[in-house]
């Protein structure tokens, strides 16, 4: 989810085959497939292409491919630019980026992965199962939560599949 404007990664010079921060997260050098900033190209295509047939059964998935095939070809972005939302899953856990307040306002890219994807939890159950979260951690939700519902008020089209999935389950409400 992003937090902030991106627009700036459309004008931004740089060399290698690609752009993308670091995955701060695992060993290093590694990168995130979280945001890449590419100028595509049929070469690059094929280069990931090749690995799709034998991606299962080597258990390489879409940040190992682009690491294999990428890695060392990366222009890195700063951290701030992906944060993984269990950053703020405990109030007393370290903080990778120093204060929670202040990096939450650097950050670009919020990818959730602490108690899964925000569409399978409502605000509500997140504050009930995670008792001990930094208070940005519910903000994330609702804020996820807030822009799905704009965004159903806002595309007629989206509220009609809404309520047909709904019908469709036998469920009503959210």
């Amino acid at each position: 989810m992003p937090l902030q404007s991106l627009d700036h990664l459309f004008t931004l010079s740089f060399r290698e085959q690609m752009a993308a921060p670091r995955a701060y997260w695992l060993p290093q050098p590694f990168v995130t497939s979280l945001l890449l900033v590419v100028a595509p190209s049929p070469g690059m295509w094929n280069r990931v292409e090749r690995h799709f047939g034998t991606a299962y059964e080597n258990k390489h998935y879409d940040m190992d491919i682009i690491n294999l095939e990428f890695g060392e070809e990366t222009f890195y972005l700063p951290d701030e630019y992906a944060c993984l939302n269990s950053e703020w899953e405990d109030v007393e856990r370290p903080f990778h980026f120093g204060d929670p307040e202040d990096s939450y306002e650097r950050i670009q890219v919020v990818h959730f992965t602490a108690l899964g994807k925000p569409w399978w939890y409502h605000p509500d159950t997140v504050r009930r199962l995670r008792p001990r979260a930094h208070p940005i951690f519910y903000d994330l939700w609702e804020r996820w939560w807030l822009l799905r519902e704009q965004l159903i008020e806002e595309q007629p089209a989206i509220a009609r599949l809404r309520l047909s999935s709904l019908r469709h389950t036998g469920q009503t409400g959210n």
